[in-house]
């Protein structure tokens, strides 16, 4: 049918014509018209209205797209000024506040909270997993059927590969750097290590990243040159909505096949996948994907392949950078000038135990207070520091003495990393890395993990935490019996100057150590398995 001219459109409807002729000559003010008063709405007639904010938060997303990158990518430091400015929870975007009170999270992250709407996770290469599940309802589903996998019963068959993998680093770090006198840096070595620990409980088989001294096919480098974009994603989602309608954009999204970005690491991921399925899983140690090949939804089918997929997807890039990340900021503070104290402590718990060399059991080690103290500390205070968003469920929910009206269009977010600062719950110290706090009463102890939000809060506390638990536990003992550990500064004619961005996980490069060997320990590190004092 051929389009009406502007002859016939105006004989045939002439209200229509002339319409149609006021569009064309205005259009430029009708649009700065739309947007002024969808600002307007949204500054003074949206449910969230009442909440203190920054004026270009109220009233556009991309205020918290500047937050983001605000300096040098380190959002969590703009978001601790903006409460001191604006108080306990200010209005980030027109759809969401960020709070910092960590009385607020028994309530907001209650066992029925879904999800706010963040981004089509299709864009971030994430699809249907125990992570992204939005309902409360998928996700008690979802994580049925695989909990069994990450139980610290089924981690604990893998503890002698994790082993392995430990001494594979040690060794490393003896040959390449405590024996040359070169300059480690603690940072990407810290990385390689969680890296192989993942892939190894996951498939069976480290990356190869220790043993090569360097990131295998790139597949770290991949990742987190995704992440700015993910960001932008997550905080502007109407963007991501809007990018997977064009036509055609679907074949930009990353997917398995690509050789770089994302897609890169989910093109690795299934190569393993189908490697074991040929194999067959039948004889197999209990990996992940073992329990994965294996699990039933409840009406007796299998996962599907991209269900196994997202799931090992998952666990490849959560939990690998946010370990690394624990890791390097225990030893740091531990090796860094005026903690002396606080590394003598731990040495002489080390040397009075006892332990089995050449790597400690997980059972001794968890009888270690202090290393205990200094590990719940690293991960108190280096938590995600992106924010996490619930939606406002049914009736409604009080927060700071304010009402925030129920609606899956807004919601309230806490960044793990802000929460964990809170001087009324950790006193005033709260910002300093102090392991003597977690060594009170049991009932002080049970009020610090009452708040604890480094895992996650309620039923969706971090899936791999037993996983990490005994990985950071592991390796951090056996480095401090190892080696003697310095934390260099950069006039000391290091590489490159230390590097620290909030991705959404923790990215950094630079951290230089001098190691040097510790005297009269070789044959317990490097030797036989054995019972001796260090």
């Amino acid at each position: 049918m051929a389009l009406l001219s502007a002859e016939n459109l105006q004989k045939a409807s002439p209200y229509a014509f002339l319409a149609l002729n006021f569009v064309r000559a205005n259009w430029l003010y009708l649009l700065v018209g739309f947007y002024v008063v969808r600002a307007i709405r949204r500054r003074y007639f949206h449910p969230l209205s009442g909440f203190p904010g920054p004026f270009l938060g109220s009233i556009t997303s991309w205020y918290s797209v500047y937050v983001f990158f605000s300096k040098n990518y380190n959002m969590h430091l703009t978001e601790v000024e903006l409460h001191k400015k604006y108080g306990p929870v200010f209005r980030l975007k027109p759809d969401l506040l960020l709070c910092n009170d960590p009385k607020v999270l028994p309530k907001l992250f209650h066992k029925n909270a879904d999800k706010a709407a963040f981004i089509d996770i299709e864009i971030a290469g994430f699809g249907d997993s125990v992570l992204t599940a939005r309902s409360s309802a998928l996700h008690v589903r979802l994580k049925k059927r695989i909990a069994g996998a990450y139980s610290m019963t089924n981690i604990r068959r893998m503890e002698s590969d994790i082993d392995i993998l430990v001494l594979e680093l040690i060794k490393q770090l003896d040959t390449r750097f405590a024996t040359t006198g070169k300059a480690c840096d603690f940072a990407l070595w810290a990385q390689y290590f969680a890296y192989d620990v993942v892939a190894d409980v996951a498939f069976g088989k480290p990356l190869g990243f220790i043993e090569a001294g360097s990131d295998v096919g790139q597949l770290v480098e991949n990742f987190h040159r995704s992440l700015p974009a993910a960001g932008v994603m997550v905080r502007a989602h109407w963007l991501a909505d809007l990018l997977v309608k064009i036509p055609g954009f679907t074949y930009l999204m990353p997917k398995s096949g690509d050789t770089v970005g994302v897609g890169a690491l989910m093109t690795f991921r299934d190569k393993l996948i189908k490697e074991r399925i040929k194999e067959g899983n039948s004889g197999k140690k209990a990996d992940l994907l073992y329990h994965f090949l294996n699990a039933k939804n409840a009406d007796g089918t299998p996962m599907t392949f991209k269900e196994i997929g997202d799931e090992c997807y998952l666990i490849l890039v959560a939990g690998s950078d946010t370990t690394a990340a624990t890791i390097r900021y225990l030893i740091r503070n531990l090796i860094k000038p005026g903690n002396e104290a606080m590394l003598e402590k731990l040495h002489a718990e080390l040397s009075q135990a006892n332990l089995t060399r050449p790597v400690p059991s997980y059972d001794e080690l968890v009888k270690l207070p202090y290393l205990g103290a200094a590990l719940y500390e690293a991960m108190r205070l280096n938590g995600l520091g992106m924010f996490i968003p619930r939606a406002i469920s049914e009736p409604g929910l009080e927060v700071c003495g304010k009402f925030v009206p129920p609606g899956a269009g807004h919601a309230i977010a806490m960044t793990p990393w802000v929460v964990a600062r809170s001087k009324e719950v950790y006193g005033e110290d709260a910002e300093v890395f102090n392991p003597e706090r977690w060594l009170g009463s049991e009932e002080e102890k049970r009020n610090l993990l009452r708040y604890d939000f480094g895992w996650g809060y309620g039923n969706r506390t971090c899936l791999g935490k037993s996983i990490a638990m005994l990985e950071m536990t592991k390796v951090v003992a056996c480095l401090l019996l190892g080696f003697d550990m310095r934390l260099m500064k950069e006039d000391e004619g290091v590489e490159y100057p230390n590097q620290l961005k909030n991705l959404s996980v923790w990215v950094e490069k630079g951290m230089w150590v001098e190691l040097k060997r510790k005297e009269g320990i070789e044959s317990m590190m490097f030797g036989q398995t054995e019972k001796v004092k260090a």
